[in-house]
């Protein structure tokens, strides 16, 4: 709405100027003049604080979604562009492999991935594959936005369904992650996946300091040239590149689009030096389509600023300590009312406001910091009068204690005090500072001479009058000192199970302990050949049967026992095993040994598979055969020793 009245404001004090000029022309422009003046007033009434939207941590699903924009440093979910399961059956698990695409922010190339996450913790890698935990388990691939990009996001197997060259995403940040089921629950227990996410930093900007064309900049950066901005966390650039616009190929793809002619980049680049020295950043996730000048005002109250438009150019009030301009006197004032109003109803005057702000240490969520209080007012109160505020995108907690004693000391700031003043005014506009003599009564600081000084918050042109009213909000000096430096508290970081600690719990619940044991001691073989000479012995191909099912194995000829190189002697009783932990069976080890027990399953070997006995032929003999696995029971020693 606020943006609605200023473009009727625009166009009627156009028409208003124009038609002063036409014979004839005056009433219309009376009339243009009268809505010009009700439409900026009008703008001015609506500003009101953002609306606190949030930060979308999980991945975000479905259709049409919006575009993610990220700014700074910050955690996000994505947006799912894809998510497929494929495979056919492999080790008895059908389809398991999945991939999952997300798209983490738009207007790319960005300044980079820090850290894959899975449930908030950082999951190593070695080149694009988990090691560690995830080791085996877990791969990715990303790419920062490059326009084009040169391939699409590369699943960790081939053959992936319904993806390809043709979705290169390009222009966009974005994260592919490859993950392979485990059949014994060892990863993934109960099928479920932890939260997938990453830290990026986020989107580029526009500095002026860093442009030599701009008065007072110094270096290459460019406003019409995106390949020359800069990765920053201050909210000031971000603001100022949000209002002039994103644009790829020529076409607005984000943000406010009023170009630079629309934007007062030398209070951008003010504001920036106060954020740098105040050590202050915006940290998040903006979306489009959405309001956009609700997503301006949250990128700057991250920098205890505001964005105020004023004939149509974007300029931003921000807080930090001010050199009055001029003093206006009785002889500055045209025609009109003197109004003045000594700040906010009672109720309204908080002495207390506890911040919340976005927390790292506590999985990115909101968070209440300890409250900002000024002891003083709650003294002349008589009570603490509480409100709470959340900052969306800051994320220190420091940052956001300063700004809480800022707005605090702005709701108890004296105003609004209305002044209409002559053409010569018409030079200052929102955020400049400026003095009220004491001879204009319109503070009772007034009466003892004491001067009264007063930051501009809204103002409004009369342009057939020529007059400029002005709305005043008193400036409190010692607000900086008492904000600045300030120290907030963090609550308390909860302790919260790592997806190591939860696969543990329902793995195993799915598996008990003993379970994959008990099924390798208790299975049995179909029937096969088992034959021996003096010097090696054969396995035929057979079926190894669990309670659960059945798997073929494939035989082998063995000609050492299991040192690997003592040779198979004749006349000897061997027994023979494998270790299969995923019993998939196939192509196993087969080994020999003259010992019975090296060749059960054991506390020390729990995936041994014991597989027959045969003694070998005498030197020179035309061969042996021998028997198959012994029944389950055998007591736990050699029956034939």
């Amino acid at each position: 709405m606020s943006g609605v009245l200023r473009a009727v404001g625009q166009v009627a004090g156009v028409v208003a100027t124009v038609a002063a000029f036409i014979p004839g022309g005056q009433p219309i422009a009376a009339i243009a003049a009268a809505v010009a003046t009700v439409s900026s007033l009008g703008a001015a009434a609506l500003q009101k604080p953002p609306r606190n939207v949030g930060q979308v941590n999980e991945r975000v699903i479905g259709a049409n979604n919006p575009l993610p924009y990220l700014i700074g440093r910050s955690y996000s979910g994505g947006v799912q562009v894809h998510d497929v399961g494929w495979g056919g059956t492999v080790n008895k698990v059908e389809n398991p492999y999945r991939f999952i695409a997300t798209v983490h922010s738009c207007c790319g190339p960005i300044d980079g991935l820090e850290s894959v996450q899975f449930d908030y913790g950082t999951i190593p890698f070695s080149g694009d594959a988990a090691t560690g935990y995830y080791a085996n388990y877990v791969w990715r691939d990303f790419q920062l936005g490059a326009r084009p990009e040169t391939d699409e996001l590369q699943p960790h197997w081939s053959g992936t369904p319904d993806w390809g060259s043709a979705y290169k995403l390009s222009g966009m940040a974005a994260l592919g992650v490859s993950l392979q089921w485990s059949k014994k629950g060892k990863r993934f227990a109960g099928g479920q996946i932890p939260a997938i996410g990453a830290i990026w930093r986020g989107v580029k900007v526009y500095d002026p300091r860093l442009d030599s064309t701009f008065p007072g900049g110094s270096g290459t950066c460019r406003v019409d040239d995106e390949t020359t901005w800069v990765y920053s966390r201050d909210p000031a650039l971000h603001a100022g590149t949000y209002g002039y616009g994103r644009y790829v190929n020529g076409i607005k793809v984000f943000g406010v689009d009023l170009g630079e002619e629309a934007v007062d980049f030398a209070s951008v680049a003010a504001w920036a030096n106060v954020n740098d020295a105040n050590g202050w950043t915006a940290n998040g996730t903006i979306y489009e389509p959405g309001d956009k000048w609700n997503n301006l005002k949250l990128i700057a109250e991250a920098g205890g600023g505001e964005p105020v438009l004023a004939n149509g150019v974007l300029r931003f009030d921000f807080e930090a300590p001010r050199t009055s301009l001029a003093t206006i006197g009785r002889d500055d004032l045209a025609d009109g009312p003197v109004t003045a109003k000594l700040g906010r109803g009672w109720k309204n005057r908080h002495n207390t406001l506890v911040p919340k702000y976005r927390s790292e240490a506590h999985q990115w969520g909101y968070e209440q910091a300890a409250a900002a209080q000024v002891a003083a007012w709650v003294t002349e109160d008589g009570e603490e009068k509480i409100d709470q505020y959340q900052w969306d995108l800051v994320t220190d907690v420091d940052q956001v204690t300063e700004l809480a004693l800022y707005k605090l000391y702005r709701r108890r700031q004296d105003g609004p005090i209305r002044l209409t003043c002559k053409p010569h005014m018409m030079l200052y506009g929102p955020g400049d500072c400026l003095t009220l003599d004491a001879e204009l009564g319109v503070h009772p600081e007034n009466h003892d001479g004491t001067d009264t000084k007063v930051v501009i918050r809204r103002r409004s042109i009369d342009p057939v009058a020529g007059t400029v009213t002005f709305e005043f909000e008193r400036e409190d000096d010692a607000k900086h000192a008492a904000a600045l430096g300030a120290t907030g508290t963090a609550p308390p970081v909860r302790t919260v199970p790592t997806p190591e600690d939860i696969d543990g719990v329902v793995g195993g619940n799915i598996l008990p302990d003993g379970y994959e044991r008990t099924l390798i001691a208790t299975s049995s073989q179909s029937l096969f050949t088992l034959t021996a000479t003096d010097a090696d012995i054969t396995i035929g191909n057979h079926n190894r049967i669990y309670a659960d099912g059945t798997v073929a194995v494939t035989g082998a000829t063995i000609t050492t026992e299991d040192d690997g190189t003592t040779a198979i002697a004749s006349e000897t009783r061997y027994w023979l095993y494998y270790d299969d932990s995923d019993r998939s069976g196939g192509a196993v080890s087969w080994q020999a040994t003259t010992s019975f027990d090296t060749a059960q399953n054991s506390d020390i070997n729990p995936d041994r598979h014991f597989g027959g006995y045969i003694t070998t032929d005498v030197s020179g003999g035309s061969g042996t055969s021998g028997g198959g696995s012994l029944p389950p029971g055998t007591g736990g020693g050699d029956p034939y020793a």
